[in-house]
């Protein structure tokens, strides 16, 4: 399977890897899914001045989700589905955390 073969020989797949096939979390909708970035990404403004991101999500509790699930096991389909038959735009809004260049020589990691 090529998605198996993927995960196991490419390391920076490993995360997204098990993330999909663990409990970790389960997001609210498509529209606050995590699209898995796995690296930190770098940000630089028109100044040349930058700053390290990481992307956030929004995702049920526990008991959230196993609610969600056993009610509606489609919620997160059904919700984009209906979200663009409104006519609403399917757009998302990019949650990140930011961090300095200088901020991160201070860090143990």
């Amino acid at each position: 399977n090529a998605w198996f073969d993927f995960l196991a020989n490419v390391p920076e797949s490993q995360h997204a890897g098990l993330m999909l096939l663990s409990d970790h979390v389960t997001p609210v909708g498509w529209c606050f899914m995590s699209g898995y970035g796995v690296h930190t990404f770098r940000w630089v403004n028109k100044e040349g001045k930058s700053v390290f991101i990481k992307q956030g999500v929004k995702q049920f509790t526990e008991d959230e989700a196993v609610k969600m699930c056993g009610e509606d096991p489609v919620h997160a389909k059904r919700d984009l589905w209906e979200h663009i038959e409104k006519g609403d735009d399917a757009r998302w809004t990019m949650l990140v955390q930011v961090m300095t260049p200088e901020e991160a020589k201070s860090v143990s990691f």
